[in-house]
This record gives C-alpha cells, structure tokens and sequence, in this order.
C-alpha cells in the first residue's frame, strides 16, 4: 500500500500546495489536527474548528463532522451531530 494525503483526513489539516495568484507556488503544508483532541459536544467543536480556519472546504471539514439521520422515515433531511 503507498501511502497517500487522504490517509491523514481527520488527523492533519494541509494547507498550500498550489499556486497563488501572483503564480508563486505555495509549499505544501500538513498541521497536526487530530479528530480525537476536539471536543464531543457540537457547539464546543465546531469553535474550535472554526477558530482554527475561518473558511472550510466540505473536503477538509467532512472528516471533522458527520450527517446522521435522525431515525424518523419520510423524505426528512439528517442532522448534524459531531462524529
């Protein structure tokens, strides 16, 4: 198995790695932001989420998060709730 950068999905957050507006190419970089250190409730962990990055892409944040239904039957849309 080789390794790849989804494999850190949930455990890093990348950051960089294109190229800017200006055509610099931005380095690649990869912080330690581990699912297991943020915090259970939903409010709780979506400040810390949110005080870590202003903006997210679904991408990055999908790990950090989940959608699970709510048990009713219909055509009802699933909550969130922390994972």
């Amino acid at each position: 198995m080789l390794p790849t950068l989804e494999m850190l999905h949930g455990e890093a957050l990348l950051h960089g790695g294109g190229v800017g507006p200006s055509g610099v190419v931005a380095p690649l970089r990869i912080k330690h932001f581990p699912l297991a250190a943020l915090p259970a409730d939903a409010a709780s962990r979506f400040a810390a989420l949110f005080a870590e990055r202003q903006r997210w892409e679904w991408e990055d944040l999908s790990p950090y998060v989940q959608v699970r239904g709510t048990g009713r039957r219909g055509g009802e849309v699933g909550r969130w709730v922390c994972a």
